[in-house]
């Protein structure tokens, strides 16, 4: 487990000496859970991961691998499993790649490894007090550590013509595929 003291070349526990903190953190990978109060992940513990992209999927990759056997969550708005957004430009777009080869894992790592994914589900509000998001469905997800793996957006360029009609943003899958 990822219990007190726990040291591997992707997860680490300790004091944060460059936030000038003397909180806990465990980190897996390159994402930093901060707040623990000195506990270790359990296997009573519900983790949400807020989008469902390559560092959600690759957060619930490294809790697994590490041995956390709790409740792990990925919400994310788009309909699709988490996938590589960089070769959607590239080989995805020229034809160049298979979609299958665009997935982080296959979907059926995702039931094995007991990783909820809720799909097209947008998150409207957090309360952080309560430990609970909702989302746009009027439904509600309790946690005890939230991850926000949203992302970025791509940026409008600021040149005349960019609002043309056949000027597209290109970010997700559904993008490449109209």
């Amino acid at each position: 487990s990822l219990g007190q003291g726990w040291r591997g070349p992707l997860c680490t526990r300790g004091i944060c000496a460059s936030r000038r903190s003397e909180r806990p953190f465990l980190v897996v990978g390159r994402i930093e859970f901060s707040d623990l109060g000195g506990k270790a992940l359990d296997s009573q513990c519900k983790i949400v991961l807020v989008g469902a992209g390559q560092a959600a999927a690759q957060t619930a990759i490294s809790l697994r691998q590490f041995g956390f056997e709790g409740s792990i969550t990925i919400v994310g708005e788009e309909d699709a499993y988490p996938y590589q957004r960089p070769p959607l430009s590239k080989a995805y777009m020229k034809g160049a790649l298979e979609k299958d080869r665009l997935f982080i894992r296959p979907a059926d790592w995702y039931s094995a490894n007991n990783v909820d994914l809720k799909f097209s589900t947008k998150v409207v509000s957090i309360d952080r007090a309560a430990k609970v998001i909702e989302l746009k469905d009027d439904d509600a997800l309790s946690y005890d550590h939230l991850i926000l793996t949203t992302g970025s957006r791509a940026r409008q360029i600021p040149v005349e013509g960019a609002d043309l009609r056949n000027i597209f943003d290109l970010r997700t899958l559904k993008d490449v595929e109209l």
